[in-house]
């Protein structure tokens, strides 16, 4: 006999084997998995497009403000894609230490745990170095570059990587079963609160760039930036340099052809819109 709520197994003679109980929910997602992927994946498409608009709308806006030319020169379809690419890289590069644990499980070789534990070390310790740096770029004060600018600081984000990267790869294969030691547990606690800390400030300076910031220029003849692309054309603005600061004068600008000149890139310690 079966009700609503439970389906029994029984054997020949009537006894229960097993009772499974209907869950609707599970029965429900099955039945229209599809449908449910499709609608997901319109407002999913949606939503992106929207939040470019905001941005690509937003990134005008704060150019021409900045640069005193009009917005229509400036598409921020690219600031946009560059953001979306940084955060699903940011969360993939968060998220691959567990998977390399998770396959070491699978795997079951010593070599192959020693060889992930080595490759993740090497992409966190570049991540961090990454975020640092981009951290440093855009501190105003000198005395905190200087403190944060140094060996010791590259140590310190070493050896948090190394912490992270032993607890989740090494001891988590060769000691699972093993609790953790109060010692353990603050040294690893530590690390985690440097990492966090340092990739959420780095994703947020990307996240949170704007025009002002931005320091490279490519330059024409030493007295024309180029700030950027129209219709075919180069958007650019006079300007002049002074060893590593670049002048820009704000509200003048021409369109010109893009073949025939000299260009040249370089990285500025200080841009001026003026």
């Amino acid at each position: 006999m079966q009700d609503k709520k439970n389906r029994d197994i029984v054997d020949s003679q009537g006894n229960v084997i097993k009772s499974i109980k209907d869950n609707k929910t599970k029965q429900f997602l099955k039945d229209n998995v599809w449908n449910i992927l499709s609608t997901g994946l319109a407002t999913t498409i949606t939503l992106v497009e929207m939040i470019n608009l905001v941005i690509s709308k937003n990134f005008s806006v704060s150019c021409s403000n900045f640069y005193g030319i009009d917005g229509k020169y400036f598409d921020g379809t690219e600031m946009f894609e560059n953001k979306l690419i940084f955060i699903f890289c940011a969360l993939a590069l968060f998220a691959y230490p567990f998977i390399f644990s998770y396959i070491n499980k699978k795997m079951n070789s010593k070599l192959y745990v020693i060889f992930t534990f080595i490759i993740t070390v090497y992409i966190m310790f570049f991540q961090n170095l990454s975020y640092t740096i981009n951290l440093i770029e855009i501190i105003p004060w000198a005395w905190l570059r200087r403190f944060i600018d140094n060996y010791a600081t590259i140590g310190v984000f070493l050896i948090v990587d190394i912490v992270i990267a032993y607890f989740i790869i090494i001891r988590n294969f060769f000691w699972k079963n093993k609790k953790y030691s109060v010692c353990g547990k603050i040294i690893l606690a530590i690390a985690l609160i440097l990492y966090v800390l340092n990739v959420a400030i780095g994703i947020s300076i990307k996240i949170n760039y704007e025009i002002a910031d931005k320091k490279e220029y490519e330059v024409i003849e030493q007295n024309r930036a180029i700030v950027s692309n129209y219709d075919g054309k180069f958007v650019v603005m006079s300007c002049e340099i002074q060893d590593e600061t670049i002048i820009l004068k704000k509200g003048t600008y021409s369109l010109e052809d893009m073949t025939g000149v000299s260009i040249t890139y370089h990285k500025y310690e200080k841009v001026i819109c003026e």
